[in-house]
């Protein structure tokens, strides 16, 4: 149990340096959103409302899942939301969070509550980014890898905080 806790910070981890990376150079080596590669669905992008608020103020991240999350042999496919944040020391920093299987076309939220993620908001614009990653399956008593790869970005959005 205490492997399985350790192994799932550790991949939190990762995923959080990659949405830093991503978000800091602006751009992946994905596909644009709405094209395709390898049989893929289309990106459809995502929305964030309210698209204004406060400090205080609970977002919600919508967007369609263009595949199934699932596990495969020695991987899982999932959802990341990755935040970028104004920078200032007193706020929210950059964080990177989990979304919810879900099976292709059906549509996902992730909420983002500022008391939930530890502050407030700073003032300005916040970039968020979905991102579809894969990360390893592994056995118990086995080695295990330890990366997330990210396979496309699904859509980005914006909200500002006034």
């Amino acid at each position: 149990m205490a492997r399985n806790a350790s192994a799932a910070l550790i991949l939190a981890g990762i995923v959080a340096v990659l949405a830093i990376s991503l978000a800091s150079c602006g751009g992946s080596n994905a596909p644009a959103v709405g094209s395709t590669t390898s049989g893929r669905a289309p990106a459809r992008g995502i929305a964030v409302t309210p698209a204004t608020g406060h400090p205080t103020t609970t977002f919600s991240v919508r967007f369609t899942a263009p595949v199934s999350t699932r596990t495969e042999p020695g991987s899982r496919i999932g959802f990341a939301v990755a935040l970028t944040e104004p920078a200032a020391t007193s706020c929210i920093g950059t964080r990177s969070l989990g979304a919810p299987s879900a099976p292709k076309g059906d549509p996902v939220a992730v909420t983002l509550d500022p008391a939930r993620l530890g502050g407030k908001w700073c003032m300005g614009i916040h970039r968020v980014r979905v991102i579809e990653t894969e990360s390893p399956v592994c056995h118990k008593g086995t080695m295990c890898p330890e990366f997330v790869r990210v396979v496309r970005t699904v859509g980005t959005a914006t909200f500002r905080v006034t």
